[in-house]
């Protein structure tokens, strides 16, 4: 039933049992396994893209975003 609802109109077990034993043990610790090594990728991420001028946005967040239109450019690429 869970996989024909909409949107998740069933509440699914298992993800709010994670999210009640994340709140218990409180954010910041249960989150730590993901932020850490994020964090630390993200300034691995940040020498790279400074080393070699490459146009970025990396932010506090999961994501990066690569300005790749000068390589684009010189391929001849009009978009991707």
């Amino acid at each position: 039933m869970q996989s024909r609802a909409s949107h998740a109109v069933i509440p699914s077990f298992h993800s709010q049992a994670v999210a009640i034993a994340a709140y218990r043990m409180g954010f910041d610790r249960a989150a730590a396994s993901i932020v850490e090594p994020t964090n630390a990728s993200r300034l691995v991420m940040a020498d790279f893209v400074e080393e070699r001028g490459i146009r970025a946005i990396l932010g506090k967040g999961y994501y990066a975003f690569l300005d790749m239109g000068p390589w684009m450019d010189r391929a001849g690429m009009v978009d991707s």
